[in-house]
């Protein structure tokens, strides 16, 4: 694997702040490109058509575009895409690296571009000018919904063990004191689930 030094992060936070809002799983097709061919001269003659003439790989019929690696680009979208990404991978494209290192670096671009979709700041990374982590965390499922619970234990303060439908033991809440309840007898509850999982549970009407 290729090791990045403070000059190649520094290109490849560039990149990424250029190239943030783009397609990027075309960013990520064009890597796949770069390591099957291993030719740099023709990612620069295809993103130097793409400037100049996008229509130019959709004319041709899928063979021709099987033939050259660029079987990927099947829709006037696809080609726009890529026209966009043209001046700024130039710049990639264009420096005394070799196809090994534009790989990575074009890999890592598409990370940081993920992790800026993730709700990450490219900007603070970049002021340090370190190894991003792969994807900003995402946020947990919550969900809520009434259902009907069975106690398991006996009301004290307000609160008591209870099984779900799904068969998950959780604390319930806001049982009133009266009538006073029994293990077995079952009621009405709010559930609420993090990621699937029961973490909340409060008591709304016997059964």
């Amino acid at each position: 694997m290729s090791e990045m030094n403070e000059r190649d992060w520094k290109l490849t936070y560039e990149l990424a702040r250029d190239l943030e809002g783009r397609d990027i799983s075309a960013i990520e097709k064009l890597q796949v490109y770069l390591r099957s061919m291993k030719d740099i001269e023709e990612c620069k003659k295809m993103l130097a058509a793409f400037e100049t003439n996008a229509d130019k790989y959709l004319d041709m019929n899928p063979n021709q575009r099987t033939a050259l690696g660029v079987s990927f680009i099947r829709t006037p979208r696809m080609a726009e895409n890529y026209q966009r990404l043209s001046t700024p991978l130039n710049r990639l494209f264009g420096s005394d690296r070799d196809v090994e290192k534009q790989a990575y670096i074009l890999g890592w671009v598409a990370r940081l571009l993920k992790y800026a979709r993730a709700g990450g700041n490219i900007e603070e990374l970049s002021a340090q000018n370190v190894k991003p982590p792969k994807q900003a965390p995402a946020p947990p499922r919550l969900e809520t919904k009434r259902e009907s619970v069975t106690l398991l234990t006996a009301v004290k303060n307000s609160k008591a063990q209870v099984r779900t439908e799904q068969g998950e033991e959780v604390n319930c809440a806001a049982l009133p004191a009266y009538p006073k309840a029994e293990a077995g007898e079952t009621f009405r509850a709010e559930i609420t689930r993090e990621n699937g999982k029961a973490i909340k549970c409060v008591f709304k009407a016997w059964s």
